[in-house]
């Protein structure tokens, strides 16, 4: 079986798989989550929130102690019982089903209700895991549930009054925990429409956000059933799904009501919200308040994309962490061919990536020479000579056309290459992939993308993207192959490779228009910008701009721009573009921000995927004149066309029949 055939395992493996299939890389980074206070883990579609909630659950802990491995959070931060909701699972996201009550303050009422039902049953079936599993849990922990502190416990919870009365007459542990079940399947059987109304039971007893988890938590304490000093994080996942509720227009905020649980600071729980990070930002309203959620104060917000992503002058954790994942996926599924420390396991699969002249060389192919275009006034000498050097080296020819082009042709007449000598090893390495980019081109040649270093630049910092590499590479290496064993031999041949990361990138661009929010047209600037810029590098000749498969926009120019730096900001967000914050080289010294396409989309609109050199330096309007071309905003909007800079125009995508 593919080892990458499934890619999202954060919701589908067993607790028994978690242990041999987990990365413990990322653990350093999400430290806050292992603390108490308040949390909110952003990350994109599969960068590892779910997998590290899952080591909040009680089944995950006790799998660590049955295998004999140690559990991967650091001793001192293990004090915690963990307990949560996923809200697509739970079917929290399902209150969008029917549009009563009326009053959308009640249904969102009624959604604080439901989580804190959730949430409390699934605290006590967390207490019950630990004091019934294994016993170095349960010691470790000091948890103790015998009949007694059963019997207490109930007292405790029946007297609290935030229940308004639903929990009374009941005696045992046993009835508490079914009539918690029996509220939750009353609000699904609403839901789905069994139930025509809510009955007035539920409605009279409605509680609020938050309260009565704290409840069951002051409870467990007072019953001694857990130590003062074990602390209880309660996950929220998929927060960014609530967000996509709507039955009508007068659907209330869902988020808001969780936002009002944050709020409460209440020291006996800590919360852990997994988000996409568009879903977070400006939208930190509280139910019930005009006031609004305080990173530092009420959250820390860690963000594990920012923290996988490559920055400036940073390789950052990605290349260790897929890694990893990738060593472990293939011990997990039994493929021993592999005699090899993990760490070097993606390079014996994947083998390394061409070094760039024999790559140009394979490009060049029985006519090298089509890598030049020497204009025709240049000495019959120095047209000799450069084509003697591309039938040797395709990619050397290439660069010493552009040096000629920006240095003069009296540059060539030399036997020596200066674009070649150390002293200009920066010029050389700034403009390599943008001349292998040109060569491919003018000998039509299919780029070659594969091996290891390639395969890591093109995911972007994204374990999800790079899984998804890793699985079409490996179905195209057998299908091939026509293997009957589903087994590749090693290294995998680059052919599949480079045919399995075309797939990739187109499969990634399409899928933009699958993503929520405002995806046609996030689909529409991503296609543009490629157009854009893969046609400006490809026709500079010079290669005077090899960093212009990006843009910069200062800051304070781009607030000026709402509705560009709102679409901006969201590509951001959803990982379509990436973005690096640094300082200006101008005299202003201003804050600016880089973007980029994300570089799985590179190989499907034919543009270099590294970042050399400075990119583009535009001003907000002329991005606006990209957009209104794109046909993402309209042309006759408040923010007038014709005040486009002229030191940035805007670069023709027809040719001349139009």
């Amino acid at each position: 079986m593919n080892p990458f055939h499934e890619l999202y395992v954060g919701e589908r493996i067993s607790s028994s798989e978690f242990v041999s299939i987990f990365s413990t890389v990322l653990i350093d980074q999400a430290a806050p989550l292992f603390q108490p206070g308040n949390v909110v883990l952003a990350g994109v579609q599969g960068s590892g929130k779910s997998m590290l909630f899952k080591l909040l659950l009680p089944e995950i802990r006790q799998e660590y102690a049955k295998a004999g491995a140690a559990f991967p959070v650091p001793a001192k931060m293990r004090r915690f019982i963990g307990a949560g909701i996923n809200l697509n699972q739970s079917q929290a996201t399902q209150f969008g089903l029917r549009k009563d009550p009326r009053d959308p303050n009640l249904r969102a009422l009624l959604f604080g209700d439901f989580l804190n039902y959730y949430v409390a049953s699934d605290l006590l079936k967390s207490i019950s895991t630990i004091a019934n599993g294994e016993a170095s849990v349960a010691d470790e922990l000091n948890v103790h549930f015998d009949r007694d502190r059963q019997n207490a416990l109930v007292e405790f919870l029946r007297e609290d009054a935030c229940w308004n009365g639903w929990l009374d007459g009941l005696e045992s542990i046993e009835l508490v925990r079914k009539r918690l079940a029996d509220r939750l399947v009353h609000y699904r059987q609403f839901m789905h429409y069994n139930r025509e109304k809510l009955g007035d039971d539920v409605l009279s007893t409605t509680t609020a956000v938050g309260e009565p988890i704290a409840a069951v938590v002051r409870a467990l304490r007072s019953a001694d059933v857990m130590p003062p000093d074990v602390n209880v994080y309660v996950h929220v996942d998929q927060y960014e799904e609530i967000g996509t509720i709507s039955s009508d227009v007068e659907s209330p905020d869902y988020r808001s009501v969780v936002n009002r649980a944050l709020n409460l600071r209440d020291p006996t729980v800590s919360y852990r919200i997994g988000t996409r990070a568009y879903a977070w930002h400006a939208r930190a309203n509280i139910f019930g308040t005009t006031a609004k959620l305080e990173q530092q104060r009420d959250y820390k917000f860690v963000d594990l994309d920012e923290k996988l992503r490559r920055h400036e002058n940073a390789t950052g954790i990605f290349p260790v962490f897929a890694k990893d994942v990738f060593a472990r996926r293939m011990r997990q599924n039994g493929i021993a061919e592999l005699d090899c420390p993990p760490e070097d396991m993606l390079g014996r699969v994947l083998g390394a990536s061409l070094d760039p002249t024999d790559k140009a060389k394979i490009y060049g192919g029985k006519r090298p020479e089509r890598a030049l275009k020497l204009p025709d006034d240049w000495p019959d000498a120095v047209k000799r000579r450069l084509r003697k050097i591309t039938s040797d080296d395709p990619l050397s020819g290439r660069l010493g056309e552009a040096w000629g082009r920006q240095k003069g042709v009296d540059q060539l007449a030399d036997l020596e290459s200066p674009w070649a000598v150390r002293d200009q090893q920066w010029w050389r390495k700034e403009r390599v992939e943008l001349a292998l980019a040109q060569i491919a081109s003018t000998t039509q040649s299919k780029p070659i993308w594969s091996g290891e270093t390639e395969v890591l630049e093109l995911s972007g910092g994204n374990i999800l993207v790079f899984l998804s590499i890793c699985q079409i590479i490996w179905d195209m290496a057998v299908q091939s192959n026509n293997l009957s064993d589903d087994t590749p031999a090693f290294p995998i041949d680059r052919r599949w490779q480079t045919v399995a990361i075309h797939k990739a990138s187109e499969y990634w661009v399409g899928k933009i228009l699958q993503e929520f929010g405002n995806s046609g047209d996030r689909h529409k600037l991503i296609r543009y910008f490629g157009q854009m810029f893969s046609r400006s590098l490809l026709d500079d000749r010079r290669m005077s701009n090899p960093g212009h498969n990006g843009f910069s926009t200062k800051d304070s120019d781009l607030e000026k721009f709402s509705k560009v730096k709102c679409i901006l900001d969201e590509a951001g967000e959803f990982g379509n573009l990436l973005r690096d914050f640094h300082t200006t080289k101008e005299r202003d010294r201003a804050a600016r921000t880089k973007w980029y396409l994300s570089p799985i989309y590179c190989p499907s609109l034919r543009l270099p995927h590294v970042r050399t050199k400075e990119p583009q330096y535009v001003r907000a309007v002329d991005v606006e004149s990209w957009m209104i071309q794109a046909d993402i905003l309209p042309s006759d909007g408040p923010q007038k066309l014709q005040r486009r800079a002229k030191r940035a125009p805007l670069l023709d995508l027809m040719d001349d029949n139009g």
